[in-house]
């Protein structure tokens, strides 16, 4: 939808990282104009008319406008409230880096923030504001 096409690729990276993280199999955002720019000019990626014969296959690998699928999940991400996990599949967040009993902790930029003016693990709400 619209708040994904507005992403960066970095930002779009992370949602399809989070998906994993959660459990899916893959993560994709469909290729647009931000990925097309993305790639463009960077090592290991065709230039000039074979980059533009690339771009015009990729383009293709959308799901079709009436495709249909076997569940559709809509969320509002103005429902969301900022979560805390210690569920990691990626290889640099294996257990002990931290050292003996340490624990890696992945939470949003927002928690983070909020858990350092608190001292503990802490939402935004948890943070009282003075005036």
């Amino acid at each position: 939808g619209s708040v994904i096409e507005s992403l960066s690729m970095e930002g779009r990276m992370t949602v399809c990282n989070m998906s994993i993280e959660a459990g899916a199999r893959a993560g994709l955002v469909a290729p647009d104009e931000t990925t097309f720019e993305y790639l463009r000019g960077r090592a290991g990626v065709p230039s000039g008319e074979e980059f533009d014969r690339l771009v015009d296959h990729w383009r293709d690998l959308r799901s079709d406008s009436n495709a249909a699928f076997d569940a559709e999940i809509v969320i509002d991400a103005r429902d969301l409230v900022p979560y805390m996990t210690w569920a990691s599949t990626s290889n640099r967040n294996f257990e002990g880096r931290q050292g003996r009993g340490g624990r890696t902790h992945l939470v949003s930029p927002a928690v983070a923030a909020a858990t350092a003016l608190v001292g503990r693990f802490a939402t935004p709400s948890d943070v009282e504001l003075g005036a």
